[in-house]
């Protein structure tokens, strides 16, 4: 079983603030050269001492947990699909007032969403007010320098594919633009 410096480092229990529910440790401010000076596998757990002097407890079943690639109770720790051009008739899709309307179904498509990358919300009102509203069962919806929206319009000399008649590939707008969290 092998386990990444870092990732151990950051996820130690003791660097873990639990009334505050936030880590109290940043793995950005350790030295390029993290390593263990030494470790020391007990029947419960695992002790490692850092380069720096810091020590660390790992409980054993938990790092099998994470080596086995099991579910941990984190709802972001998920099985991601794979799908092809083929699975437009598979899609999840979501009926628009049926998830305004009930916070089981919002968590679905969340689910859905995670899971796969993609999800249809039929029957939505054709409206800006509509999709934003709908966005914002995720998260704060922060506009870009084009505002919340933006309309895909055609134009005589484009200057990129985005104002063409052309189909546009699934992709992410203005991924360094993203203020997390946030959609």
């Amino acid at each position: 079983m092998y386990f990444n410096y870092c990732w151990l480092r950051d996820n130690c229990v003791i660097s873990w603030d639990s009334s505050r529910q936030e880590p109290t440790f940043d793995i950005l401010d350790e030295s390029d050269d993290l390593h263990a000076t030494s470790a020391r596998l007990g029947n419960e757990s695992l002790d490692i001492i850092w380069s720096d002097g810091f020590e660390s407890r790992y409980d054993l079943r938990w790092l099998e947990l994470w080596h086995k690639g099991c579910n941990h109770g984190d709802l972001a720790v998920r099985v991601r699909e794979n799908w092809y051009g083929d699975h437009y008739s598979d899609m999840a899709r979501f009926n628009y007032d049926n998830v305004m309307l009930n916070p089981p179904n919002v968590a679905d498509w969340a689910e859905a969403m995670l899971d796969e990358g993609i999800a249809l919300i039929q029957y939505m009102p054709n409206s800006d007010k509509g999709l934003k509203t709908l966005c914002e069962l995720f998260g704060t919806v922060r506009p870009s320098f084009s505002g919340y929206t933006f309309d895909v319009k055609s134009k005589a000399n484009p200057e990129n594919l985005a104002y063409t008649n052309k189909a546009l590939e699934l992709h992410t707008d203005l991924p360094a633009e993203e203020l997390a969290p946030g959609i």
